[in-house]
């Protein structure tokens, strides 16, 4: 596991594949979902939370971001989104990726299932040159460093 605060500093070669986690790793809801996480706010179904994302407007963590697809496109790599949050949740996801023109990037809501066991089921991953984890979560990482093999983790902090 790599620690990075910024996405210049992972580097892309031909024919890798990127999993990029969304909340808190590309986008910030800033201090209203900050606290819901730190107040431990008891909400089944997640309904408190999807009230914050969806009159939020997200902003991406990095201003480095937009260079990192390019460096992406340039070496002919993929990148998709892997989130946990629910399927139901997916229109106004897509809908804030489309604000920042990420729209056109494939992204998957896990409903809570593990990252790795949704990634080996869903990927080929042979046919990529490396695999590329980036997630600020540390579960998250520990999930893929002891469930896949040959995967590259980047531990992502704003």
């Amino acid at each position: 596991m790599k620690h990075v605060g910024t996405f210049r500093g992972i580097d892309i070669e031909s024919g890798d594949v990127v999993f990029c986690d969304i909340d808190d790793t590309l986008f910030d809801y800033g201090a209203p979902i900050d606290n819901y996480w730190k107040e431990k706010i008891e909400d089944p179904g997640y309904k408190i939370w999807y009230s914050i994302i969806e009159n939020t407007i997200p902003t991406i963590t990095d201003k480095y971001f937009y260079d990192f697809l390019n460096l992406i496109r340039e070496n002919n790599a993929e990148i998709y989104f892997i989130t946990a949050r629910n399927v139901n949740f997916k229109k106004l996801t897509v809908e804030h990726l489309k604000y920042h023109s990420l729209e056109h990037i494939e992204c998957h809501c896990l409903s809570g299932t593990c990252k790795s066991k949704y990634i080996s089921e869903n990927f080929d991953l042979k046919k990529y040159n490396r695999k590329i984890f980036i997630d600020d979560s540390e579960k998250n990482i520990a999930d893929i460093n002891d469930n896949l093999n040959d995967f590259v983790t980047y531990l992502y902090k704003k």
